[in-house]
């Protein structure tokens, strides 16, 4: 599930990163630009050779993630839907404004996130942010990150083609 949920959120990374130049000067995605330079070694445990190295830098270096501490990321941990809001919401915030002015709060560092996301309608309340994110959590989160027309499909998958997700349920047209 962990491989699954950093999967998803490079996909997103490398969407906003390889999208042709005619489709970024069409639109606002040109509003991601890169924010902060991304040191060799920054996050002690993304090896460079890992699968994954160069999505965690192009997300540092877009703002969209800072990491767990200053020098680690932690990619072997499950995501929170606090962690997983964050994204979400600072992807909207860019993609809205060329800015990213969300910050970490004081006592919950994720309420400035969550409260941008709520306010926008990213997201319906959830109970604990804590808890881990599902697969359907993040597909719901990320699907109202951005509009449609900022997003190309990578597939396109006829409706109830994956064996655990109909597309009655909840989260079924973010899935699909």
């Amino acid at each position: 599930m962990k491989k699954r949920l950093l999967s998803l959120l490079f996909a997103s990374i490398l969407a906003l990163y390889v999208l042709p130049l005619t489709v970024l000067a069409a639109g606002t995605l040109s509003n991601f630009q890169k924010m902060h330079t991304y040191a060799a070694g920054q996050f002690a445990d993304v090896p460079a050779a890992e699968w994954y190295a160069d999505e965690v830098r192009l997300a540092y270096e877009f703002g969209l993630v800072n990491g767990t501490t200053p020098d680690t990321y932690s990619p072997g941990q499950n995501m929170t839907i606090a962690e997983a809001v964050k994204f979400a919401a600072c992807l909207n915030e860019i993609y809205n404004t060329g800015v990213l002015t969300l910050q970490n709060g004081k006592s919950l560092w994720y309420q400035p996130y969550i409260d941008y996301a709520l306010s926008r309608g990213l997201i319906s309340p959830y109970p604990d942010y804590t808890a881990y994110a599902s697969r359907s959590d993040m597909a719901v989160i990320f699907n109202k990150a951005l509009p449609g027309e900022a997003t190309l499909p990578i597939n396109n998958i006829p409706d109830n083609a994956i064996p655990d997700v109909s597309i009655s349920q909840s989260c079924g047209a973010a899935v699909y």
